[in-house]
């Protein structure tokens, strides 16, 4: 094995496994609020995410009506 390794292939040291480190620095309560509210966020991204998908759904739905009635109405002339 080579005496110098390029950076991203040097070993990480071992992370600390300390009782402090595997305990939140929250309280319980605290930490209960934190997950409902990133919860909250969530569902709000979702619903925005849902919701411009829907729209852009009809749009396009709509351009592909029109494009479909003007091919109608040019075979008809």
């Amino acid at each position: 094995m080579p005496a110098s390794l390029p950076p991203q292939m040097k070993k990480l040291p071992p992370a600390p496994k300390s009782k402090e480190t595997l305990t939140s620095p929250m309280g319980d309560k605290e930490q209960q609020e934190a997950i409902e509210h990133l919860d909250e966020v969530q569902n709000d991204v979702d619903l925005m995410k849902n919701t411009t998908w829907f729209l852009i759904w009809m749009i396009e739905e709509g351009e592909e009506e029109e494009e479909e009635e003007e091919e109608d109405e040019g075979k008809e002339d």
